[in-house]
């Protein structure tokens, strides 16, 4: 049983990034992630960092996990995942960070006493849970179920379960879920059917339209997707990325290496130094 202080932090970490709509998105996170700094990257563009610190084997039974290097929390997933996926562990990880929980051979949310670890990560998912689907807008929105939960796409089927049974403990209404509730609503599932049915047609469009973009600026996205995939370099207190030699990153020792593209996503600017110059950027 999760109590109830768990999914007021949830909620709590909502309320304090302005978050307006359920369900979550890759944005949200990456925003939520940046004011509280945190950097978010892939297994395989850290694929260096988790290879120095013999991490290799671990990552192939865990789909995310949160690394604590030179004092930065640094959250890593696997990029193969599906979109909902990525969601669901990214704040899954928040989870960990957000409760404190022990860390060990340099990861958050990790104990080698098993029963610590079990409880952490009970308290881990109940948190993403919470996130994805807050309480109070699933009492809102009339969600009785398991499967009226499953059915609004925010949770998969184990999560809906495990998540039931925390809105069946019927918490009383704290400040933290009314000042939630003030600011999303709950959905109505008639019109959200609608609205998804419209963005199948509406995707079905933008797709075909990509295609003819692509046929004929095929020379231009070639170029595009090559300076995306340059390297670049930033530290997770500075907010700027840089090329390898620049002079301002030079002998510091919390560099984190990822693509150009990754940088833009995550917020940093190009250096007026070295990027700026380079005519690679």
């Amino acid at each position: 049983m999760v109590i109830k202080s768990v999914l007021n932090e949830a909620d709590k970490l909502l309320i304090e990034n302005n978050i307006k709509a359920i369900p979550l998105s890759f944005k949200d996170l990456r925003t939520i992630a940046k004011s509280e700094g945190w950097l978010i990257t892939t297994y395989q563009q850290g694929k260096d960092l988790i290879n120095a610190l013999n991490l290799s084997d671990y990552i192939k039974s865990h789909y995310a996990f949160t690394l604590k290097h030179n004092g930065e929390n640094i959250i890593m997933y696997d990029g193969k995942l599906s979109y909902e996926e990525k969601i669901h562990c990214i704040c899954h990880e928040f989870g960990h960070i957000i409760l404190e929980h022990t860390e060990d051979s340099y990861i958050v949310g990790y104990s080698q006493d098993s029963e610590q670890q079990s409880k952490q990560e009970q308290e881990a998912e109940a948190f993403a849970a919470e996130m994805a689907a807050p309480i109070f807008f699933l009492r809102k929105s009339a969600i009785k179920t398991i499967d009226d939960l499953i059915k609004t796409g925010l949770l998969n089927k184990n999560q809906a379960i495990l998540h039931m049974e925390n809105i069946k403990l019927n918490f009383p209404e704290t400040d933290i879920d009314i000042a939630l509730s003030n600011r999303i609503f709950p959905i109505n599932n008639s019109r959200d059917r609608k609205i998804r049915k419209l963005g199948i047609i509406t995707s079905g469009i933008v797709f075909f339209l990509l295609i003819i973009g692509f046929v004929t600026l095929k020379y231009i996205s070639n170029y595009n997707q090559q300076v995306n995939s340059e390297m670049v370099y930033v530290t997770v207190s500075g907010k700027s990325y840089h090329i390898e030699n620049c002079y301002h990153i030079r002998d510091k020792d919390n560099l984190i290496c990822i693509s150009s593209a990754e940088a833009k996503t995550s917020g940093y600017k190009p250096c007026r130094d070295c990027i700026i110059e380079s005519d690679v950027f």
